[in-house]
């Protein structure tokens, strides 16, 4: 079988692009021939992750040109490939490059959707801006009509991603109701879940690492989406409760001075602030990881953490952290809308309680045998190899 996936930015850090060389990886390794194509790029040391069986080949930006459209058609000549994964069905240009390009071609398409119908970064970002910033009237119109627009845009990509593909792949089977709705009502008969698998390998040099009192964050430290200011008002009211427990912020991004400037005017006790890098030894010695994000598509850094025995309490205003997190069972899953004291009263829950942190912990292991590598590729083989088989 030949595979040709479709990014809008590779290589980089983010889950799509974790899970893209994971996949592309296994399936190589299963015997595909697979290449990798994107339109942006980010840091090309993170090709050396890759197998070098799978090539990689640059296109530019922005995805719709005649210029692309020429190097797009050629790489699929001379590769002919049975499936283009396209991993940025959301993006409308790519989506219309994909057809132009397939044409007169027997490979098929297949659209993974790596978020939730209706929250794409741009709108999340308008929604933010009209729900928390005070604007004129004219502004107000604007901006709303601006929301109401590229909304629109994103329903349309979601539906010509819909017509256009032999398969739409969605992270959660709990997308699948939103995405028809979102869609303009398309039916369901293209629609399938398969889930991100996990990226990471566990560090087995540290499983001697003993667990400390420590609350943990992972991710990009960016305000509209991952909202880190609760995690730190969380902090605020239960440091001088818990004088044992201390709390890492690990990671990068435009708000970082933000939230360190924040944590200093608080002055928050027993908090770090690391910056990016490998998080493995962050996870070894956490007790429990936080994620109050106010949208995500599927949350890697939770089986990540949870790799390393790490408890997951997360803000469930996404429908897939159900399908990673059993609320009580293998991690704490606080319902929307968000309120700050039912967040602390959460992990007040665990931090007081050694023997609930060990139960939900032995629950861990059973859960990530739902997301291993060759269980998803497994479902990626079973669908792709029907899928020609309709052809």
């Amino acid at each position: 079988m030949k595979i040709l996936f479709l990014l809008g930015l590779y290589p980089n850090v983010g889950g799509t692009e974790q899970a893209t060389t994971t996949l592309a990886n296994s399936f190589a390794a299963r015997g595909a021939e697979v290449e990798i194509v994107s339109f942006k790029q980010g840091d090309m040391a993170l090709l050396q992750q890759l197998d070098p069986k799978v090539k990689f080949h640059p296109l530019h930006w922005p995805p719709l040109s005649f210029r692309n459209y020429f190097a797009f058609k050629k790489i699929i000549k001379i590769f002919s490939p049975d499936y283009i994964i396209n991993q940025w069905a959301w993006g409308l240009p790519c989506i219309l490059l994909c057809r132009w390009a397939m044409s007169r071609t027997k490979c098929k398409l297949l659209s993974v959707f790596h978020l939730s119908p209706g929250q794409a970064t741009k709108v999340e970002k308008l929604k933010y801006q009209l729900r928390e910033q005070k604007n004129g009237v004219l502004k107000t119109f604007w901006m709303r009509s601006e929301y109401a627009l590229l909304n629109f845009s994103y329903r349309l990509a979601f539906f010509f991603g819909w017509l256009f593909s032999s398969q739409c792949v969605l992270l959660s089977p709990r997308n699948i109701p939103e995405f028809q709705q979102y869609a303009f009502g398309v039916s369901d008969r293209k629609l399938t879940a398969i889930p991100n698998p996990i990226t990471r390998c566990k560090d087995e040099s540290l499983s001697q690492v003993v667990k400390t009192k420590q609350l943990l964050y992972v991710g990009r430290l960016e305000r509209i989406q991952k909202r880190i200011e609760r995690i730190l008002e969380a902090w605020q009211l239960l440091a001088d409760e818990f004088p044992q427990w201390n709390l890492v912020i690990m990671g990068d991004g435009p708000d970082a001075a933000n939230y360190r400037q924040m944590a200093e005017e608080m002055k928050l006790p027993r908090i770090q602030f690391p910056g990016a890098g490998d998080p493995s030894l962050a996870y070894a010695q956490s007790e429990l990881l936080l994620l109050t994000s106010e949208y995500e598509s599927f949350g890697l850094v939770i089986l990540e953490g949870m790799l390393y025995q790490v408890i997951p309490v997360v803000y469930g205003n996404y429908v897939a952290v159900h399908d990673i997190v059993s609320d009580q069972h293998d991690g704490i899953v606080v319902p929307p809308p968000f309120k700050l004291e039912s967040y602390c009263q959460a992990l007040r829950t665990l931090m007081a309680n050694p023997q609930k942190r060990e139960e939900l912990r032995s629950n861990i292991p059973k859960k990530l045998e739902q997301f291993s590598l060759a269980r998803i590729t497994d479902q990626w083989d079973r669908l792709l190899t029907e899928d020609l088989r309709n052809k």
